[in-house]
């Protein structure tokens, strides 16, 4: 089975830009990305630049280095690694407000009404999801909690997810495919255990906080070699599971992915896996550059031009179900 796959150029016709590191769609249709040289860039669906904004620096409403964006109902949330704080722009890329009180860098975050989630790399036994209020302007609540296999899982660079699913958060973490549902105004947490045999699970005996200390090659190489999760995201009325399965080996300084599959799973809102569809890694395709809009799960690629390399968005349709693949027989 093939992918729908509705591809677009990304032009330049307001600006030469960077590599992208962070991508979302925006509710009108549009989308926002990220650059790796902290420009902020705006397109249309039919892949023209409407605005490329230049906020970099450390004053009110700037942002030294703009690295993850993620939108809300009337416009998008940038965040600076190097600053701890947040930006909020309206739709049309105008700086409305910016928040302060983050104590840990960001992998991932969501907006629900006044609240921001976000997905951060710690220690085992602490919580990787922390709750930041925007009318008080603080953490208010942190949830999850880290095991040993995860901390390893997290040395991929988008391990993890993290979604609002029908206006409730869904998280799940880097190394398991259970998903973890927060509830009621205290903000509980109820697991929903899934496992499936094409996913296996990182087990380690070894304290991982020692390994990767000591070890990290050693560590890196054992997190290569097991499934982990690398997004979750609302398409329609399912979740979408992203992640990798398979063995990668690292030989000469260089990785082999040859064994390496990505994998998208649909999941519905009983969570059940309805459909299964994997793919060869493709290193042009950063787990980084993927967001959801209704029935679209879209992503920036790069394909080779004629001269260089050119960015393409690729709106992925979903809407129907994903043919049932598996790797494990029997």
């Amino acid at each position: 089975m093939n992918l729908d796959i509705e591809s677009t150029k990304l032009l330049e016709n307001i600006s030469l830009t960077a590599e992208s590191t962070s991508t979302a769609l925006i509710s009108n249709g549009e989308m926002v990305s990220v650059t790796e040289k902290g420009q902020i860039v705006i397109y249309s669906i039919d892949g023209n630049q409407i605005k490329v904004l230049d906020k970099k620096g450390e004053g009110e409403l700037e942002l030294k280095n703009p690295t993850l964006v993620s939108t809300f109902e009337d416009g998008f949330l940038v965040w600076c690694r190097d600053l701890l704080k947040m930006v909020a722009f309206d739709s049309e890329g105008n700086p409305i407000e910016e928040y302060f009180g983050f104590n840990h860098s960001i992998k991932k975050f969501v907006v629900k009404e006044n609240l921001i989630f976000t997905y951060i790399n710690t220690l085992v036994d602490k919580p990787f999801i922390q709750i930041y209020d925007m009318e008080e302007g603080r953490i208010i609540k942190e949830i999850g909690n880290t095991v040993n296999e995860q901390l390893i899982s997290n040395l991929n660079s988008c391990g993890g997810g993290i979604t609002l699913y029908n206006d409730q958060i869904v998280f799940a973490s880097s190394n398991s495919l259970n998903l973890y549902v927060v509830e009621g105004d205290e903000y509980q947490i109820k697991e929903i255990e899934i496992s499936d045999l094409d996913f296996i699970e990182l087990k380690i005996s070894e304290d991982a906080e020692n390994l990767i200390n000591s070890s990290q090659r050693k560590a890196i190489e054992m997190s290569l070699g097991r499934a982990v999760i690398t997004g979750l995201f609302q398409v329609g009325q399912d979740l979408i599971l992203l992640g990798e399965v398979g063995e990668m080996t690292i030989s000469g300084g260089a990785l082999n992915s040859k064994n390496r599959k990505s994998f998208i799973w649909k999941i519905d809102k009983e969570f059940n896996i309805i459909g299964k569809y994997f793919y060869d890694l493709d290193p042009s395709i950063s787990c980084k550059l993927v967001s959801s809009h209704g029935d679209f799960l879209a992503r920036i690629v790069q394909r080779q031009g004629e001269e260089e390399m050119d960015y393409y968005l690729e709106q992925l349709q979903l809407s129907t179900v994903l043919e049932n693949q598996t790797l494990v027989k029997g």
